[in-house]
C-alpha cells in the first residue's frame, strides 16, 4: 500500500526546465501540425501517417506537462487521499463512475469525428484524465529515480517494433487482421480477469506483477501496430473522397476520414498503457 510520503515528490530545477523546453516545444509543434493538417479550414489529406503521428507526439508532451503540473501542485496526492477516504464499496462504485464518464466520452469522441473544434476539445478532456490516472505512478517514478530510465525503454521498445514492422510488414501485416485483432482483443480481457481474481483473492506479488505487466505489454504492442496499418491502409485518393462527402453529410465513411484526434488517440493510449507497464515491472523489481 502507498503511503503519502511514496507518493510526494517535489520538481527540481531539471523537472521545471524541462516542463519550460517541452511547453515550447509544444507550441511549437502545435503550429507546425496547423500548417501541415489542414487547408482551407478544414483537415487535409496529405501526409496522413506523419499528421497522425504529430498529433500522437503533441498528445504526449501535452499529457507528460499535464502529469508534471499535477504533482506539482499535490493534485495527485489529493486524488490519492480522497479515494481511500471511502470504503471497499464506495471505491468500487467510484471506479464505475469513473468509467462511465471515460465511456461517454468516448461515444462523444467518436459521435463528433467530423467536428474539428469538439474534436481537439474533448481529446485534452481525455489526455488530461490519462494524465491524473498516471500522476500516481509518474510520481513513485519520479522519487525513485526510475523515470528516465522507463522513458528510454518505452521508447526503445516502441523503436524495435516499429522498425521489425517496417522491415517485415507484408509478413506481420497478415497477422493485424480484424479476426486477429479480436481475439487478441478478447486474450487482453481474459489477462484483465485474471488480473482481478489475483488482485481480490490472492493478492499482488513481484512475479505475478512483472507476468501480467509483460503479457499486456506485448498485447498492446501488438494494438500498436494495428492501428497503426489502419492509418497505413488509407489511402489519399479515399480520404479526399471521403473528406467530401462527410463535410457535406453526404455517405461519410469515417474509416478513411482524416479525423487526426480520433485516429492518433488510439495509438497514444497504446503507447500510455505500454509505459505504464514498463513503469510496473521497474517498480515491482525496485521493492
Amino acid at each position: 500500500m502507498d503511503t503519502l510520503n511514496d507518493l510526494k515528490y517535489t520538481l527540481t530545477e531539471k523537472d521545471r526546465n524541462e516542463l519550460k523546453y517541452t511547453s515550447i516545444v509544444t507550441i511549437i509543434l502545435a503550429g507546425v501540425i496547423y500548417l501541415n493538417a489542414f487547408e482551407n479550414n478544414t483537415y487535409t489529406c496529405k501526409n496522413i501517417l506523419v499528421n497522425t503521428y504529430l498529433y500522437i507526439l503533441i498528445s504526449l508532451l501535452l499529457f507528460h506537462i499535464i502529469t508534471m503540473l499535477l504533482i506539482n501542485n499535490d493534485l495527485h496526492i489529493r486524488f490519492f487521499t480522497i479515494i481511500h477516504k471511502f470504503n471497499y464499496f464506495m471505491r468500487v462504485v467510484i471506479f464505475i463512475a469513473i468509467i462511465a464518464i471515460l465511456f461517454g466520452l468516448f461515444y462523444a469522441f467518436d459521435m463528433n469525428s467530423t467536428n474539428i473544434l469538439v474534436s481537439h476539445f474533448i481529446l485534452l478532456i481525455l489526455i488530461s484524465f490519462f494524465s491524473l490516472f498516471i500522476s500516481l505512478q509518474y510520481a513513485k517514478l519520479k522519487k525513485r529515480n526510475l523515470y528516465n530510465k522507463v522513458f528510454y525503454t518505452t521508447l526503445l521498445f516502441i523503436c524495435v517494433l516499429l522498425l521489425l514492422f517496417y522491415f517485415n510488414q507484408d509478413l506481420i501485416k497478415q497477422y493485424l487482421s480484424k479476426e486477429y485483432y479480436y481475439i487478441v482483443l478478447i486474450l487482453f480481457f481474459v489477462v484483465l480477469l485474471v488480473e482481478l481474481v489475483y488482485i481480490l483473492l490472492i493478492g499482488y506479488n513481484k512475479t505475478i506483477t512483472v507476468l501480467i505487466s509483460a503479457i499486456v505489454l506485448i498485447i498492446f504492442g501488438y494494438f500498436l501496430l494495428a492501428d497503426t496499418q489502419r492509418i497505413l491502409d488509407i489511402s489519399e485518393e479515399n480520404c479526399n473522397l471521403s473528406l467530401k462527402n462527410c463535410n457535406a453529410n453526404i455517405n461519410c465513411d469515417i474509416d478513411n476520414y482524416p479525423n487526426y484526434p480520433q485516429k492518433s488517440f488510439n495509438i497514444f493510449n497504446n503507447i500510455i498503457v505500454i509505459f505504464q507497464q514498463i513503469a510496473e515491472i521497474f517498480l515491482a523489481n525496485s521493492d
